[in-house]
Parts: C-alpha cells; structure tokens; sequence
C-alpha cells in the first residue's frame, strides 16, 4: 500500500469541472499517483509532479474507457491542470502547481491546512474568474468564426483521409465540427494516427469508416478507438513455421 497523502483544499468544490465525475476521479488519480520527488524510467527524467503513463493504462486503473480518459485529459489540459507530452511508446503528464497539493517539506501526515487556506481561496477565485472570462470570449469567437482560411498540421492530416486538396474549403457544418473537434484531433498520438490511416486505407467493406469529414470529425475520438481495435486485429505478429525434418 503505498504511503503518504495529499491536500485538498475545500475551494476544490469550486473547481470548473468538479460536477464531471470521470474528470475529477481522473485529476484526483493523477494527483494521488504523480511522483513526489525526481526519479528515473528507462533512461527518462520523471520530475516531481509527473507521471509516465498512456491511456490505456489509466482506463484500466480507473475503470474507464480510453475515450473517456482521452476526453477527461483534454478538460484537464484545457483547464490548465496538466501538461502532456505524448511520444509513440507513453505520455508524460505534470501536474500544474503540484506544490499547491503536495509541499516540498511534507513528509508527515500533519497537513499545514492553516497556510493553505490563507493563501488558496483568494488565488483560486482569482484563477476561476480569470478562466470563465476567457472560455467566455473564445466562445464568442468561435460563434462569429464562418470559415478556417489557415489550415494547421493536424487539420490536413485529418483531410487527407478523404483525399481532400489543400485548398478546398470547409463548409459551415465542417467548421462547426473542426472547432468541436480541433483539441481531441491535435492530442492524437502518431501510434494512433499511423492506426487511422491505416484503417481509413482498408476497403469500406472492412472498417464501415465514416464517409465524410464532419462525421469523423464529430466522431473522432470513437473512430481511434475503433481504428485501434481494428489494427490490432489486422496486424498481429505471424508465427514462423520451423523448418521439416529431413528423414533419412
């Protein structure tokens, strides 16, 4: 059993996604199960407040599904509650202010509550007002936005699924749907992409893959499951044969 605690101040409870129950188990689990102090993985700095893990392995910890992980980590990340770093063997999550819950000196079980509730609530307020007013104006801004006229990396990737050209402009409901979409499809790993591609190359009779982009797009997070599950079924390791016996 592993020891040690963590503090929790109550303006938790003010917390913009504290009524999401799978994206406060999963920041609790993050919190709870981050590093407290520097160590090293397979040749890999893990620093204080940091974790190597994969969604995959957190859906199996936490009882999840990896689109629920998938979408939870994104609210985190848009939140600002955690960084992640995703390379094509595991993902490096941080903990942002990971003192606020975890002091340097703590090795106890005694919580220093008293400068912890002098200095969190002004500094949460501050934070959830500060937020609410930005999430507030992006909406604005995407609700007056009627095309994309730069394409980034990740939104062409995604269109050359279809074939699509470069230049070919997205309609209302593809740029209603990119918006909705953009965060989940720039968190794709490279695993995950090669693994769509790949799936979306197949012929139609194999996949049932969506035949157009809004529907991907709106979809997108399900189609990489799908693609995942479909991979690995298509893509298992064959067994050699040995060589015959001569017989003499």
């Amino acid at each position: 059993m592993k020891q040690g605690w963590i503090k929790l101040h109550r303006g938790f409870t003010d917390w913009e996604w504290y009524q999401d129950a799978n994206a406060t188990r999963l920041f609790l689990h993050l919190l709870l199960t981050a590093n407290h102090k520097q160590a090293k993985w397979k040749g890999n700095t893990v620093g204080r407040g940091q974790l190597i893990t994969s969604r995959d392995h957190l859906a199996q910890e936490l009882g999840m599904t990896v689109q629920v992980v998938r979408t939870s980590l994104l609210k985190l990340k848009k939140a600002e509650n955690v960084t992640i770093e995703s390379t094509n063997r595991f993902t490096l999550i941080t903990v942002c202010n990971y003192d606020t819950y975890q002091s340097e000196g703590d090795t106890d079980n005694q919580p220093d509550n008293q400068r912890v509730t002098s200095k969190e609530p002004t500094d949460n307020k501050r934070i959830t007002t500060n937020k609410n007013d930005k999430n507030k104006e992006n909406e604005e801004n995407e609700k007056k936005t009627t095309s994309v006229s730069v394409k980034d990396a990740h939104q062409l990737r995604a269109e050359k699924l279809f074939n699509r050209k470069e230049y070919r402009q997205l309609d209302k409901s593809e740029i209603s749907a990119w918006n909705s979409a953009k965060d989940i499809v720039k968190s794709a790993t490279e695993r995950e992409w090669k693994e769509l591609e790949a799936f979306y190359a197949a012929p139609q009779r194999e996949t049932y893959a969506r035949k157009s982009f809004a529907t991907l797009l709106n979809n997108f997070s399900g189609e990489l499951d799908r693609a995942a599950e479909w991979y690995r079924k298509n893509n298992q390791p064959q067994t050699k044969l040995g060589t015959p016996t001569q017989w003499t």
